[in-house]
């Protein structure tokens, strides 16, 4: 299941949707706590509360990142070709790093600096 919202990079007022967004995603009323959450989503989203604290955990534990549009291409290519993992990984590997290196590491650097680093917790 993959969830996600974003700003298109040509956007004029990109301060103005971060702002709407973010009221967006302010919680309910009804669903304050996160064990009101996962109990919602035990009954509405997923068959039973196990499944519901699995996917509250992921989401608890998953830090925000970059996925550019560039990438979708490899995923495809990916699914449709025969060639083992490892090959594959070679093979974009370039690709990947290049990507890393220009949009996801400034993320994590910002994030260090504002909030600590806890890799080691």
């Amino acid at each position: 299941m993959l969830y996600s919202t974003s700003i298109p990079v040509n956007a004029k007022d990109h301060e103005t949707a971060a702002f709407i967004l973010s009221a967006m995603y302010e919680p309910f009323d009804e669903y304050k706590t996160k064990d009101d959450i996962i109990e919602y989503m035990a009954t509405q989203t997923f068959f039973d509360i196990r499944d519901a604290r699995v996917y509250a955990n992921i989401l608890q534990n998953t830090e925000y990142g970059f996925f550019l549009e560039g990438a979708r291409s490899v995923i495809e290519e990916t699914v449709a070709s025969n060639s083992t993992v490892a090959t594959l990984r070679d093979q974009h590997e370039d690709q990947y790093e290049e990507i890393a290196d220009k949009y996801i590491s400034h993320h994590y650097s910002a994030k260090i600096a504002l909030y600590g680093d806890d890799t080691n917790e």
